[in-house]
């Protein structure tokens, strides 16, 4: 500590005329913020004891002034009075135990008549070492108690608490933490503690690597990086420095004269400490990212489970059903909470392999493809599915691959099967389609050949001969079996039809005014409304009169058994759906009997009729017209009634 009264401004001022009084002996005195007193040493009498001294010892002042300084320093030597020399002595304090401190006097002029006696207290070295070692362990159990951060911010926040714990710990000004920054080129600060400016920002590589060890640098010691360097200029009491692993530095920063580092072996304990929070904070950080990205992928494989159409179960090592996905629920009728914990025989019920595949997915088999097989229902119901059972597979504690879990997917294959069916029957039909025509075709000709002759027959016979009702007879089945095959052909053979613009309306007129003779006969009433606004259709004119002269003729038949009725004909415009063209409906009525309910899914089947003599195919041939005309037809048969509803496309031009 420099002198309080500096020696050759004490001497210059006693060489005066006028001395300083005491007044102002008392006042520089008192900017002391030590504990001391100003001794006439002549007189062997304290003059003055600064504020710190009266608290240290309990005196009031006028009980220390003129009392000579052996009374509060008893074992005071006499070389005191002589010299500058420190030492340990005992302090005098009212109504308390002398303290030992430590005596440092200073000289106040050049032949030391006035001296001030500097006192610290001095605390046993032992005492002093077990408390800075309870400090140091409060240290360190404070920073392990620090709670484990849960992202980034917080281990940024939690690193600077523990820069802020060792920087309390070594009564130093700043505290830094370092860590190699990306790229590897030099050590960014990850925390400081304490005043930021005493420390830099970032630490070259090349410091780093003369920093292996340990060091305190303080003035007067050699500088051996440019961090010591810097320090010097600014004017550092201290920088103390310890390599954190090989990825990063800690470094302590101080300014006072006498900062407590307690030994150099402690760095390297807190650094280690240090470098064990910052590596598990990385591996924290690793394991969030793992985790982060192991919950998208989970998040994805959840997303594909819930929407594919497959189903999936999720089956433990003992086959009880953990998971199972919406698709699988659907499917087989159950909900996932009434078949958790469940064999998998009692939710997978009907296939007879599933039970091997099952133990060779236990053993890490997989079995890909099971083949077609048969699944029930919660309500009975069998389905065919394709199913596959996959194994899950995880590494076990030796390393080995375990099985803990078996997949079985199966995917709904009806709509597949019913396709698959249909196209067998459509194909079987198209072959026997073929093989009806070629014998329509040739069976024509001979029942042609018969019904000449017996018509040549009939012309040779007389009228009355008893045979001619055989052979009238035999030229009306000749006649039925042309009209049948003639059917049949309409029906196999292509048509090829000459797309125009029809007016509807018109053609429908023309085909009525030729029926009304047959209807006026048979006792039926004809209606026919045609809207102002209805468009044109794109069709065959040929094709279209032939579909509506099969509805008017069916409906005159079903009417004329039971004595008449009434036949109305209605041509509407429809409203474009969504996305397609404007359309026209055609709605065909009668009061006729209507057709039984066992016929009527499949009336425009080929051979299905109400008919006695009919041969069935009129409505199939309606139908085929129709849907290459790309319409639709529908029908609505009650008691007492049936309705034919005909939709067509509307002309938009060439």
């Amino acid at each position: 500590m420099t002198n309080a009264f500096p020696s050759k401004s004490a001497t210059n001022s006693l060489r005066r005329s006028r001395p300083p009084g005491e007044n102002e002996l008392v006042g520089a005195f008192q900017l002391i913020s030590e504990a001391a007193l100003l001794v006439d040493v002549g007189h062997d009498s304290v003059v003055q004891a600064t504020p710190a001294f009266l608290k240290l010892t309990a005196y009031a002042i006028n009980e220390v002034v003129g009392r000579p300084p052996r009374e509060f320093f008893p074992d005071l030597p006499e070389q005191t009075l002589a010299g500058e020399a420190a030492f340990h002595t005992l302090l005098e304090r009212r109504g308390r135990s002398p303290l030992a401190v430590r005596v440092t006097p200073k000289n106040l002029d050049v032949d030391g008549s006035w001296r001030a006696l500097l006192c610290r207290p001095h605390e046993d070295p032992q005492r002093l070492a077990a408390q800075q070692m309870e400090r140091f362990r409060d240290a360190l159990a404070h920073i392990d108690l620090l709670p484990l951060p849960r992202d980034t911010q917080a281990a940024q926040e939690t690193l600077v608490r523990v820069a802020e714990i060792i920087r309390a710990l070594f009564d130093a000004g700043a505290v830094g933490i370092y860590r190699v920054a990306p790229g590897g080129l030099y050590f960014a600060g990850l925390a400081r503690g304490g005043d930021s400016t005493l420390l830099p920002d970032q630490v070259s590589m090349a410091d780093q690597m003369r920093l292996t060890h340990p060091f305190i640098w303080r003035p007067g010691r050699r500088v051996q990086t440019e961090l010591h360097r810097q320090a010097r200029m600014a004017g550092l009491s201290l920088l103390a420095s310890a390599p954190l692993g090989t990825q990063g530095l800690l470094l302590i920063a101080a300014r006072q004269p006498d900062p407590v580092i307690y030994q150099e072996e402690t760095l390297p304990v807190i650094a280690e400490r240090v470098n064990s929070l910052l590596r598990v904070y990385e591996h924290l950080a690793e394991l969030r990212a793992q985790l982060q990205a192991a919950e998208s992928r989970l998040r994805i494989w959840q997303l594909a489970a819930e929407n594919v159409k497959e189903g999936i179960l999720f089956l433990g090592p003992d086959l009880t059903v953990r998971q199972m996905n919406p698709a699988a629920e659907w499917m087989l009728g159950y909900a996932e909470w009434e078949v958790l914990g469940q064999p998998v025989e009692n939710v997978l019920i009907g296939p007879d392999g599933l039970t091997p595949a099952l133990q060779d997915a236990l053993e890490g088999v997989p079995t890909h493809n099971l083949g077609l097989i048969a699944l029930h229902r919660r309500s009975g119901q069998s389905f065919p599915v394709e199913m596959q059972v996959i194994p899950v597979p995880t590494a076990g504690e030796d390393g080995s691959d375990r099985s803990l879990a078996v997949m079985v997917g199966f995917r709904d294959v009806s709509a597949h099967e019913e396709i698959r069916q249909r196209t067998q029957q459509l194909e079987q039909r198209a072959v026997l389609g073929e093989v009806t025509a070629v014998f329509a075709h040739e069976v024509r000709n001979p029942i042609n050949n018969i019904s000449t002759g017996l018509q040549l027959l009939q012309v040779k016979l007389p009228e009355n001969d008893a045979n001619q009702e055989n052979i009238a007879r035999l030229i009306n089945d000749c006649q039925r079996l042309n009209h049948l095959m003639e059917s049949v052909l309409n029906f196999s053979r292509q048509a090829a039809h000459k797309f125009e613009e029809v007016d509807l309306g018109a053609l429908l007129r023309r085909l009525l005014d030729r029926w009304h003779p047959r209807m006026n006969k048979v006792n039926i009433n004809c209606f026919f409304h045609c809207d102002a606004a209805v468009p044109h259709v794109l069709g065959d004119p040929r094709s279209l009169e032939q579909v509506f002269t099969n509805l008017i003729s069916n409906a005159v038949d079903a009417m004329s058994g039971q004595g008449g009725g009434s036949l109305a004909v209605r041509v509407t415009p429809l409203a474009s759906p969504p996305g397609g063209l404007p359309q026209v409906e055609v709605t065909v009525s009668d009061t006729g009997p209507g057709i039984p309910d066992e016929i009527r899914e499949r009336i425009f089947e080929p051979f299905v009729t109400t008919k006695v003599q009919g041969t069935g195919l009129g409505l199939a041939i309606t139908k085929r017209i129709v849907t290459a005309h790309r319409g639709s037809i529908q029908v609505n048969s009650f008691p007492g009634g049936t309705v034919f509803y005909v939709r067509l496309s509307a002309y938009q031009g060439e």
